[in-house]
């Protein structure tokens, strides 16, 4: 790691990190630093007690505690992007309020199906993400949507999941984190409610490079290089400390497909232990979350999601030399399109995509994640990087179980491994 320079230097660059952590907010007609609207006493209750159940397996849900929250989603005409919830160990939070036009049974499907990576649901925010065994989300045994139709009291499942996350637009700074999560459902006088909560158990893994090459599209550079990516402050070692966030998911009329998503989320991280997040900085990250959800859940475009698994599963089923060639392709396609942005310029960037060398810095795991990720984008009707044909017919293919996963390589295959620092970079 390189030696930096005065504290007060570092963290002044630490904070412009930050404040790039999703999109900019002159962009999004927001203030920079809003003023704060004080959270209904009950409704911080509430995400208390929600917050609570995490990593209390076998806990029943009381939906009188819950029903403050639930009520608070339901108002029409707040403003909900001025509250600022109280301040929690893991720092400062927001709120923040959207419409989605789909159905929580659709999203269910998408976010919470054991064959389709929860990446795919919020593609502008996230890169990588997975359950670890021994969890009730994500292995098939629970079909949540299922569960939604005929819920009769409240659910609870848990599970513990890992995520990487896309670049911040600033430093070009990405995290492998783990997340303990709980997802409730519950039928509510005012209609069907998920509500998703999570808190990360450690700190994460240290920040690498990366640059933003097209942020509408979903095409970014990952170089697996620890470190940000600023000239002076190059080596500078950034982590996510902690985090904490609860999603409600109300869905007033079960016959008209619009769910209103209501984010509250608390994050702290910097460097060396000092926290620089700003309640905007959160808030700007929260509503790429939102644009993310969106632009993939309201496209007209995305099949049904036993179709979507089925294409994924086709995908992983590829062999070694299968995928490689797709990863060419796609690699030699994303030259063309990175190497004229402005960050790719250095030579540590340019050296990795240079005739396709992109491919040699992606491991098995990064490949499916850039396979899965170009086959969304053809659904949704975005430009995609490489060519992926129409899975066979259901009867004519191997789907694996449920149980097994998205991402689980069917046995007498060779694994194909980078070793990079880092768990899976």
């Amino acid at each position: 790691m390189k030696k930096i320079k005065p504290l007060f230097v570092a963290v002044t660059v630490l904070t412009l990190l930050v404040m790039s952590m999703g999109v900019r907010a002159e962009d999004q007609n927001i203030s920079a630093e809003p003023d704060s609207e004080t959270l209904p006493r009950a409704v911080a209750s509430g995400l208390d007690y929600l917050l609570g159940l995490v990593g209390q397996k076998g806990a029943a849900l009381d939906p009188a505690r819950v029903d403050p929250l639930i009520e608070f989603a339901s108002r029409e005409g707040y403003p909900f992007e001025k509250v600022l919830p109280p301040q929690r160990q893991s720092g400062k939070g927001i709120c923040l309020k959207t419409t989605v036009a789909a159905s929580l049974e659709r999203i269910l499907r998408y976010a919470y199906n054991p064959q389709i990576p929860n990446f795919v649901v919020y593609p502008s925010v996230l890169r990588l993400s997975g359950w670890y065994p021994g969890s009730e989300i994500g292995t098939g045994k629970r079909r949540l949507w299922q569960e939604l139709n005929n819920l009769r009291k409240p659910l609870l499942v848990w599970g513990r999941e890992y995520e990487v996350n896309t670049p911040d637009s600033f430093s070009g700074a990405y995290y492998r984190y783990d997340l303990e999560r709980v997802l409730g459902l519950i039928k509510h006088k005012r209609g069907r409610v998920a509500v998703s909560i999570s808190k990360m158990p450690e700190k994460s893994a240290v920040g690498k490079k990366a640059v933003i090459i097209d942020d509408n599209n979903w095409n970014y550079f990952y170089s697996g290089i620890e470190g940000l990516n600023l000239k002076i402050f190059g080596g500078m070692d950034t982590y996510m400390y902690d985090s904490e966030s609860v999603v409600v998911y109300y869905q007033a009329d079960k016959n008209v497909p619009r769910t209103t998503v209501l984010v509250f989320k608390w994050l702290r991280a910097g460097w060396a232990g000092i926290n620089v997040v700003r309640p905007h900085h959160i808030y700007e990250g929260s509503i790429r979350f939102a644009e993310g959800i969106k632009a993939v859940m309201e496209a007209d475009g995305l099949p049904p999601s036993e179709v979507f698994a089925e294409h994924l599963n086709y995908l992983r089923n590829l062999s070694d030399t299968g995928i490689e060639a797709k990863i060419r392709e796609y690699s030699t396609n994303f030259e063309k399109i990175a190497k004229g942005h402005q960050d790719m310029t250095k030579p540590d960037f340019a050296r990795i995509i240079k005739q396709g060398g992109y491919a040699e810095v992606l491991n098995r795991e990064e490949r499916l994640g850039v396979l899965v990720l170009e086959c969304l984008k053809r659904y949704v009707g975005k430009p995609t990087l490489v060519k992926l044909a129409s899975p066979p017919s259901r009867k004519k293919m191997h789907l694996d179980t449920a149980s097994k996963g998205w991402l689980k390589k069917p046995e007498g295959q060779k694994r194909v491994e980078k070793t990079t620092s880092g768990r899976n970079s």
